[in-house]
C-alpha cells in the first residue's frame, strides 16, 4: 500500500522544492513515487470560473465563499481518492498540499466546518504530514513577487493567523515543523528523509 507524505505550509514556505527533492531522493533510492498537487485539479470549480467569465463578474464573491470552497474540496477529494485508490504501484504519494489547507482556510473564513470535518474523517491519513514554517512577512513576500498569483484571497495564506491554525490542527497527524528560516533547502530534505527513517517510513 502507498504511503502518502503530505506537505503545508504558508504559500511561499518551499512546499514544492521539498516536495521535488523528497521525489527525486526517494527514487534514487529505488522507491516509485507519485508527486502531485491536488489543489491544481479544480474540474467543476472550473465551471465556476467560466460561468464568471461569462457573466463579468468576480465569481468567488458572486457564488459565495462557502460555495466556492465546497465544489473546489469536492474536486480535490475526487483527484486524490483516483489517486489513492489506482496508483497503488507506487509506494510513495507526496502531496504538495492535502486536505489539512481546507480545514484551515474554511476557519479562517469563518465558514461552515461540517462538511470539510466529514471529507477529512474519511481520507486516508498521511503516514507523515510535513509542516514547513516561514515567518508570516516572509511568506507575504515571497508571494508578492508571483506575477501568477492573482486570486483576490491569497493574503489568507499568509496570515500570522493562518499559521497558528496549521500547527495547532496539524498536531491530529503523525507530524514534524520544520523552521525553515534555519537551515538550507538541502539541510531541510536530510532533515525529512531522517524522520522517514526514524519512523521507519523508509
Amino acid at each position: 500500500m502507498s504511503k502518502i507524505i503530505a506537505f503545508a505550509g504558508l504559500d511561499g514556505s518551499g512546499k514544492t522544492t521539498q516536495a521535488k527533492m523528497l521525489k527525486q531522493k526517494l527514487e534514487q533510492q529505488g522507491n516509485k513515487v507519485f508527486l502531485c498537487n491536488p489543489m491544481h485539479h479544480p474540474k467543476n470549480l472550473q465551471k465556476l470560473k467560466t460561468a464568471g467569465e461569462l457573466l463579468k463578474v468576480d465569481y468567488e464573491q458572486f457564488f459565495g465563499s462557502e460555495i466556492v470552497g465546497i465544489i473546489h474540496l469536492t474536486d480535490v477529494w475526487n483527484y486524490l481518492n483516483n489517486i489513492i485508490q489506482n496508483y497503488q504501484m507506487y509506494d510513495f504519494i507526496i502531496c504538495e498540499r492535502y486536505l489539512l489547507d481546507f480545514y484551515v482556510y474554511s476557519t479562517i473564513l469563518k465558514s461552515n466546518l461540517e462538511f470539510q470535518k466529514n471529507i477529512l474523517d474519511n481520507m486516508d491519513t498521511p503516514a507523515l504530514y510535513i509542516y514547513l514554517d516561514i515567518d508570516p512577512d516572509i511568506a507575504s513576500e515571497r508571494v508578492s513577487k508571483r506575477k501568477e498569483i492573482v486570486c483576490k484571497r491569497t493574503h489568507y495564506q499568509t496570515l500570522p493567523k493562518t499559521r497558528k491554525l496549521f500547527l495547532k490542527y496539524i498536531t491530529r497527524f503523525n507530524n514534524m515543523s520544520i523552521k525553515t528560516k534555519d537551515y538550507t533547502p538541502e539541510q531541510i530534505s536530510n532533515i525529512i528523509i531522517t524522520k522517514l527513517k526514524d519512523d521507519r517510513l523508509l
